[in-house]
């Protein structure tokens, strides 16, 4: 008797999934829900900046891509597999599972913060090796040349900048607070897991 009371309280402390989109069985509390939702922003807002950089690589920025390459794909691939961890680890009360999905988030803020610094970075040199001589009595002109990729950076650099602001932050932003999440989860599922051992060691030797 004491083992079917047992069981119904962990019981209890499962949620079947009538209260979320996902339809997975989860552990209350901890923000087990909340990693899913986050983890299906990050995915939202990485594949939107992904795409806004292939548009940018291929309409504005022509002779240089090395901002608006591949590794967005990548990027986004890897938010995917944290999405895909998230949802198993979460169904299957996998600390491991929590813990990959938390590196993935943590790659992706990395990217997405080294990313907009990398722009920053490349703007601010366009900006200065493409600003204007202030006379003519100048000999020594600046180190570079303002052409190609610098020159359309310093052409479209405000309007780039806005955009990667609008993109690269929110995910970051998403990222970082779905880690902490993942974080605050493995530690639930932990004590779960640990209570759940103990009854069922009670149980057994009862």
């Amino acid at each position: 008797m004491y083992g079917s009371a047992s069981r119904e309280m962990q019981h209890a402390r499962m949620s079947l999934g009538q209260n979320n989109v996902f339809g997975v069985g989860h552990v209350k509390g901890g923000g087990t829900i909340r990693l899913l939702y986050l983890s299906t922003a990050a995915v939202i807002l990485v594949g939107l900046r992904t795409l806004l950089n292939s548009v940018l690589a291929h309409v504005m920025v022509l002779d240089n891509t090395r901002l608006f390459s591949s590794l967005g794909f990548v990027d986004l691939l890897v938010a995917g597999i944290g999405l895909f961890l998230a949802i198993q680890g979460v169904q299957r009360n996998s600390v491991a599972r929590v813990g990959l999905s938390a590196a993935t988030l943590l790659l992706g803020a990395t990217y997405s913060f080294g990313w907009l610094g990398m722009l920053v970075m490349e703007m601010v040199h366009a900006w200065a090796i493409c600003a204007p001589k202030e006379s003519e009595t100048h000999a020594s002109p600046m180190p570079g040349t303002c052409t190609g990729f610098d020159l359309q950076l310093n052409d479209h650099g405000v309007l780039l900048l806005v955009l990667a602001i609008h993109t690269a932050i929110p995910a970051g932003i998403v990222q970082c607070a779905g880690l902490s999440i993942a974080c605050s989860t493995m530690s639930h599922i932990k004590a779960f897991l640990a209570e759940q051992g103990r009854t069922d060691s009670e149980t057994n030797g009862s």
